[in-house]
Parts: structure tokens; C-alpha cells; sequence
């Protein structure tokens, strides 16, 4: 394994706000409007060729889902459940690969107080959570782990926050085992350029206008972009790229080791306002460096198959209310 995908890979399952709702951005991650509900999915389909020279056809089917509940927006507490489904369908005879993978969890967090230290004053709270993740859903004993985090959250200025947490993740891509620390400085420099400097994440949001929307981000050596443009008020035109990954238990293997793929994209497609709370995405892309790989974390893996470089169709969609 290189170095860059041992960073993209350990960036994607650390807890960053990206699409997994159920780690620490469950409770840290800013909500993107008024509404009690943050969810989204999406549906991938890639044809392509391994190296198995006996049967090199793989058709893969990508479905994940995830969002977040606060039912009172307003409430001290903020309690909060998150959820997150990822079911991979994988259509070949090659007898290396099942033939489906299949990742659930789900977690609540609330805030639990607030207190003083360093001249500010900090809220904190917690989360704990459930998930199982392998070829056999919820029938696989080793492929159930927990989840859990703390968390302090503090604003520095009317423009500034500085986060501090500790997350733990029993199907995290590296150091399962044990929680690791992450700390967010997000600046809203002004009404155009908001970005978030720490561990494990960097971000950058640049809107220069009412039309454009450029998003940066890096994760050690690992990048991931996004441009878009607005037409109107329903429909937006994107770019992106980016990278995605997760590891499960194959049922009746070793419980030590897991089955990760990986792969990276680039895309380009169209995001549709069908009505004020919800959207529709349609976009066409290329994924390459696709892999399955084998092993405790990604720290020591052995190479299962490479796929070859393919072309996707994605469709997706947003729902608020």
C-alpha cells in the first residue's frame, strides 16, 4: 500500500465531517439549515475487470444513507441521533470476493453542560453508538463494534470556534482499538470564505458570488474539491473529486481481519431543487484506484484484487423538513 492511500483511507473513517453521521460530527457538524432532519444518500453503479484472468468481470452497486435527527432544534441538550447504512453489491464469480458487503450504525449524542477553563466558556457533551459491518449482515459475530465520543466546543469570537474531542471507532480504517483526539478551528473570515484549520481535517469554503461555491480539502496528503455553479434556484451545475473507503468482517474469516476497498473519483453532474426541502443528483464520473484489500487495519494489509479504472452513473438526493 502507498503512503497516499494509507493517508486518503485513514482521513475518510477518522471522524471528519463528510457523510458518516454517527461519529463526532455527529454532534459537531454544523447543520445546513433550520431543519430538525440532515439526511442524504446515494446510489453508485461502476462495471469492471479485475485481475483475476479466470473471471475478470466485477459489477459493483454502491447504496449508502445517512443523516441526522434533532428533534428540537432549540433544546439545551441538543440530543441528537445519527445514522449511517452503506450495502455494497458485488456481481462476479471471482471466490475472493462475497457477495455483498454491508455496514450499519447508529448513534445519539447530546450536550451535557457547560463549563469554564482558559478564559472561555466551553460547551461539551457526548455520544455512544452501535454498528455492525460484514459480508452476512447482523448474522456475523465479529462484525459488531461500538462507537463513542466527547467533545468541547468553544467560541472564540463571533466569528471563530475551536472544537475538542476524542472519538472512538470499532470499524475505524486504522487503530480500531483505540479513541484518537480531534481538534477544529473554523473562522468565518467573512461572508465569502469560511475554513476550518486542525486534525484530522482542513477545509476551505469560498462562495465569491451568489452563484459559485468552491470547497477545498486535505486530510495529511489526501485532497478532495468541489466546484459548483448556480443556474438558478433549482438547478446547480458541479465537479469533484474525491475518494471513498470502509472496511468489514467476512463472515467465517479470520475476526482479526477485514475487507477494505477503496477507490477514487472524479465527477461531474447536475443537482436538481425538486422542492424546497429536498433535491435530486444525477452526475457521470471515473473511478480509479479501486482495490480490495485485506487485513487488521491499513496499517498492514495484503492486495485481494484491483479493479481496473471504470466509468459510474450516481444518483443521489438531500431531504430536509
Amino acid at each position: 500500500m502507498t503512503l497516499a492511500r494509507y493517508v486518503l483511507l485513514a482521513s475518510l473513517l477518522l471522524p471528519v465531517p463528510a457523510l458518516a453521521q454517527t461519529d463526532l460530527a455527529l454532534m459537531t457538524k454544523p447543520w445546513p439549515t433550520a431543519s430538525p432532519l440532515d439526511a442524504g444518500g446515494n446510489l453508485l453503479f461502476i462495471p469492471t475487470e479485475s485481475d483475476n484472468a479466470a473471471s475478470d468481470d466485477v459489477d459493483l452497486s454502491f447504496l449508502r444513507v445517512a443523516g441526522r435527527v434533532r428533534p428540537d432544534r432549540e433544546a439545551a441538550h441538543a440530543f441528537t441521533v445519527g445514522y449511517d447504512v452503506t450495502h455494497l453489491d458485488i456481481n462476479t464469480d471471482d471466490p475472493l470476493l462475497p457477495d455483498r458487503l454491508h455496514s450499519s450504525a447508529v448513534a445519539a449524542g447530546a450536550k451535557l453542560g457547560a463549563f469554564d477553563a482558559f478564559d472561555q466558556s466551553w460547551e461539551w457533551g457526548g455520544s455512544v453508538g452501535i454498528g455492525h459491518a460484514s459480508s452476512n449482515p447482523f448474522g456475523d459475530g465479529n462484525g459488531w463494534y461500538a462507537l463513542g465520543s466527547v467533545f468541547a466546543i468553544t467560541r472564540l469570537s463571533e466569528r471563530e470556534s475551536l472544537t475538542l474531542g476524542v472519538d472512538f471507532d470499532g470499524n475505524r480504517a486504522v487503530f480500531p482499538d483505540l479513541p484518537l483526539p480531534a481538534v477544529t478551528y473554523q473562522n468565518r473570515y467573512s461572508d465569502q470564505l469560511t475554513f476550518l484549520v486542525g486534525f484530522p481535517v482542513n477545509q476551505i469554503v469560498w462562495t465569491p458570488d451568489d452563484r459559485w461555491t468552491v470547497q477545498l480539502g486535505a486530510a495529511g496528503i489526501a485532497f478532495s474539491a468541489r466546484a459548483s455553479y448556480r443556474l438558478d434556484d433549482a438547478v446547480t451545475l458541479f465537479a469533484a473529486y474525491g475518494g471513498d473507503g470502509e472496511g468489514f468482517h467476512v463472515a467465517d474469516d479470520d475476526g482479526d481481519r477485514r475487507l477494505f476497498f477503496s477507490a477514487q473519483t472524479v465527477e461531474a453532474g447536475v443537482e436538481l431543487g425538486v422542492t424546497e426541502t429536498a433535491s435530486l443528483v444525477v452526475a457521470g464520473g471515473f473511478a480509479f484506484d479501486q482495490e480490495f484489500e485485506r487485513g487488521f487495519d491499513l496499517r498492514d494489509t495484503d492486495t485481494v484484487r484491483e479493479l481496473d479504472d471504470a466509468g459510474y452513473v450516481r444518483v443521489g438526493g438531500r431531504l430536509t423538513f
